[in-house]
């Protein structure tokens, strides 16, 4: 069983979401959602595992929760869902098993069928309604079909919530719902499912399993004890009885050798499964090197992330075996679908760029549908999957990207990758000056704001004397890149974004530094601010010379979502710059504009009108991607200006070009106010003092 399309309408943030799930061939590609919190990620998948447990309702008694005429619904349908603004909303999946389609449809709020396949492009002769406003979720087969579905392919759903318990974690602190029985397809529970479709505290079940592979794989041997009459020697001769098929033995310890399998890629160590005698007081499964020296005492000792990449992969293969023995031996074998929501959870930086790729490559028919949080877990497709095996969409818009492309793609990346580009440019940074304290921004423009900051405080009048002086004093560089994509001519180009400081401050603090590190980032995201802020102190301190913090909100602000240009006043903030093509180009607020993106009063208009949605808090629009300012009237535009002037001409000045008309005291820029950029210096010089 396989997906081949899914379709969204006015879904929450989903507005509208069509995707022909890939393929190479006949054998599914993985397809990875990406996008901020809030971008309907979870979303999409609530939908895929809902039409799971309504099929699997209509085959197996055991699958929904039972009520007076029905069951109760895995994914509760609201018209809360839908988009505001919007009169309807719903979630379409096409499944389709061995040339048999099968269609799930859960549609709330008021539109005619006609109307709703006229708006989705979706040609159906299996769904259909008469009422307009009548709530729906339908399935298109009967008990037959969506019973073979499950019988002869796995399909599971891996939530946020899945769980193991530690060895260390009391039983009395451990809640976990306790099964009345155990789910079987045997023939006296013909009609109940044996593999659950949410996987949750799975370890119990399969370490269970576990035991059954290890005790199939062993060979029952005859032993016959010969007596030399001579010397009296003793001699035990080992045979096999007749009744033992020795390639069946054969077979089955493959089963057994792809556990392994699975563990040395997670333990990046070679180890082999071992089983305690019953009764001595030890853990029935344990981890063994080739020498038969314990490496694990117990299977409980794997950390959370290894646990967690064990559970996940150990139960594809069990769910597979339940259905077919031979699965479990020959993976390449196992076919259905797996879903997995936020799938880098608990995963160190080498767990998610190698370790989750190599293992999903595992399962070549296995439908993966994952979303992540990870750049390092897209690059780690990247490299083992290569350009075009697998596909990247990004919410709420569906844009199909690129690795580099994602909007968490951030050069955690660039500075954990080994090549010898990166290597020789961070050293040359480091050879500077060792002596100096090195600063990092999270943004290719903040350094050049910082710096301008520092020169321009140098000769004020208007600050303290002594605070003047240790500005003057102040022994600092800066880590001076550009953005990726940027078209000057510059020694050094990044990615950069908080999730690359988070990862250097990480890595840079492992070791013993020279000399001293200063990360600074925005103050617009709460997950950033508590890795990189310390609420008792005005800064981080890692350990090493490793420092960090989040730039503080300036007193002319009072919105906690601060980025770096809002330090200026709204005045400053839209100074002019005349660029080479004659276009008069600035930094636009988001205030300036109306709920719709529009200022009548500029004639202008804003390509993301949900930037300018919130009164409470202001955006900067500087024409980069999804922020870009186009005219909103071209009749108003002057005559002699339409030949320059089109709709596609953006008016967004970049932030980059912004700072370097004030770093470079170009004219309208000379007289910038820098004052509130002292609270950040004031950090600086307290991590340097420190």
């Amino acid at each position: 069983m396989y997906i081949r399309k899914i379709n969204y309408q006015n879904v929450g943030p989903l507005t509208k979401i069509d995707i022909d799930l890939p393929f190479n061939k006949d054998k599914p590609m993985p397809l990875i959602i990406v996008g901020e919190n809030g971008s309907g990620k979870s979303l999409m998948l609530s939908s895929i595992v809902d039409a799971m447990y309504e099929i699997g309702g209509h085959a197996f008694e055991n699958v929904t929760k039972s009520k007076v005429n029905g069951h109760y619904f895995y994914k509760l349908s609201s018209t809360k869902e839908i988009q505001l603004g919007k009169k309807y909303s719903s979630s379409y999946i096409l499944f389709e098993f061995e040339g048999v389609n099968l269609e799930y449809l859960s549609k709330n709020g008021n539109i005619s069928f006609v109307d709703w396949m006229k708006e989705t492009g979706i040609t159906t002769k299996g769904l259909k309604w008469e009422k307009e406003n009548d709530n729906k979720k339908l399935i298109t087969q009967g008990k037959e079909i969506c019973q073979k579905l499950f019988v002869d392919s796995i399909c599971c759903y891996f939530s946020p919530n899945r769980f193991s318990k530690p060895f260390w974690l009391s039983d009395n602190y451990y809640e976990v719902e306790k099964k009345e029985f155990n789910y079987s397809l045997h023939e006296k529970f013909a009609n109940y499912l044996y593999n659950p479709i949410t996987v949750e505290n799975s370890y119990v079940d399969n370490i269970s399993w576990l035991l059954d592979i290890i005790c199939d794989s062993r060979i029952d041997v005859n032993i016959i004890t010969s007596v030399n009459n001579q010397t009296n020697e003793k001699k035990d001769i080992f045979s096999f009885p007749s009744y033992v098929n020795q390639n069946n033995v054969k077979l089955l310890k493959i089963a057994r050798q792809n556990v392994e399998m699975i563990l040395n890629k997670i333990l990046n160590k070679e180890v082999f499964l071992r089983a305690n005698y019953r009764g001595n007081g030890l853990e029935r499964v344990y981890l063994a090197d080739k020498d038969n020296q314990i490496v694990l005492a117990s299977l409980n000792l794997l950390s959370t992330g290894q646990m967690a990449l064990f559970n996940i992969f150990l139960n594809i293969i069990r769910y597979a075996d339940n259905i077919d023995i031979n699965k479990s031996i020959h993976l390449a074998d196992i076919k259905g679908i797996v879903v997995i929501d936020e799938i880098d959870l608990h995963l160190h930086s080498d767990m998610q760029f190698k370790v989750l790729p190599e293992l999903i490559k595992l399962f070549p028919q296995v439908q993966f549908i994952i979303t992540t949080h990870a750049p390092l877990f897209i690059l780690g497709m990247e490299k083992f999957y290569g350009k075009g095996n697998y596909v990247i969409r990004e919410m709420p818009n569906n844009d199909k990207i690129e690795p580099e492309e994602f909007s968490q793609f951030v050069s955690a990346f660039e500075m954990l990758k080994d090549t010898k580009q990166f290597r020789n440019e961070i050293s040359a940074v480091k050879q500077q000056d060792g002596s100096k304290a090195l600063i990092i921004t999270e943004g290719p423009s903040d350094w050049i704001h910082i710096k301008n900051a520092i020169k321009k405080l140098k000769s004020s009048n208007n600050i303290d004397k002594q605070l003047k002086e240790r500005i003057n004093n102040l022994s600092v560089e800066f880590l001076e890149f550009y953005p990726k994509n940027s078209n000057k001519r510059v020694q050094l180009k990044l990615q950069m974004g908080d999730g690359a400081l988070i990862s250097m401050c990480e890595q840079f603090s492992k070791i013993q530094q020279n000399r001293k590190y200063i990360f600074i980032a925005d103050h617009d995201k709460d997950d950033t601010i508590k890795k990189l802020d310390d609420d008792k102190q005005q800064f981080k301190s890692w350990g090493n010379n490793v420092f960090s913090f989040c730039i503080p909100i300036p007193k002319n602000r009072n919105q906690k979502d601060i980025c770096i240009e809002l330090y200026y006043t709204d005045n400053d903030l839209k100074r002019i710059k005349e660029c080479d093509d004659g276009i008069r180009r600035r930094i636009y607020l988001s205030n300036e504009f109306d709920s719709n993106g529009i200022s009548t009063e500029l004639n202008l208009k804003c390509e993301n009108k949900e930037l300018c949605n919130s009164r409470e808090k202001i955006n900067i629009l500087d024409g980069s991607k999804h922020k870009k300012i186009y005219i909103h009237n071209s009749d108003l535009v002057p005559e002699n200006e339409k030949s320059r002037i089109t709709e596609q001409t953006n008016f967004g000045l970049s932030k980059i070009d912004f700072a370097e008309c004030i770093y470079n005291d170009i004219d309208g820029f000379k007289d910038v106010d820098c004052q509130n950029f002292i609270d950040i210096l004031k950090k600086i010089i307290m991590i340097i003092d420190n």
